[in-house]
């Protein structure tokens, strides 16, 4: 194993392509690929480089706009992508909701609205600016940091060509004491869904959740 515990810097990109504040950024596997939510511009930025020796990332494309239709974002927050890369999820904070967005394959530049799920309000089917979320290896379930809801939201599907998202449970409550959660900012599940991590701000700590049934 590595024991070197010094880092340095390697590359930078995105300060002369007006990067607007980039808020979230998710990698895929191979590391060649990034997706950045681009807050102020209401949009999801794809950046590439050719190897993993290089420090040359080029914007390969963009998708979203504002506004409140399905192509559109308002605020996004947060960006997760699938193993595949032809997938992603966008917490649409200010239009309360999450976002799904495909490609036909991993070459490919056009992306395209396939769904949004959740709206405004603190019920079962909905967000109040949802912030960090996390994907489950197999793509059917997702959780999202529920912030001003102090909860995480758990929804899925029933498989991986399914566009219809359900609400399975929610995790916390308002609160400082154990199982309470304030302001939850981001989430990260592990790949099998058996444990989940959470940025609790307004306590001033981590939580860390297990999911009982799973070992």
């Amino acid at each position: 194993s590595n024991t070197d515990t010094s880092w340095s810097p390697l590359a930078t990109f995105g300060a002369d392509t007006d990067l607007g504040n980039p808020y979230d950024v998710v990698v895929s596997s191979d590391g060649l690929t990034a997706w950045v939510a681009e807050i102020v511009n209401h949009r999801i930025s794809v950046w590439t480089r050719f190897d993993s020796n290089s420090t040359d990332w080029l914007r390969q494309t963009t998708f979203g706009s504002s506004g409140g239709g399905l192509s559109n974002f308002n605020q996004p927050a947060a960006v997760w992508a699938s193993a595949d890369t032809c997938t992603v999820w966008v917490a649409d904070s200010e239009n309360d909701r999450i976002a799904v967005w495909h490609r036909p394959d991993a070459t490919s530049q056009e992306w395209s609205a396939q769904t949004v799920f959740g709206t405004w309000g603190s019920g079962a089917t909905q967000f109040d600016a949802p912030g960090g979320l996390s994907v489950t290896a197999d793509g059917l379930e997702i959780y999202v940091a529920d912030v001003a809801n102090n909860r995480v939201s758990v929804w899925s599907r029933l498989d991986a060509s399914s566009t219809n998202w359900k609400p399975k449970t929610t995790i916390g409550s308002f609160g400082t004491v154990q199982a309470s959660l304030n302001n939850p900012r981001d989430v990260h599940v592990l790949p099998d869904g058996s444990g989940l991590w959470i940025t609790d701000p307004g306590n001033k700590q981590v939580d860390v959740w297990r999911y009982g049934d799973r070992n």
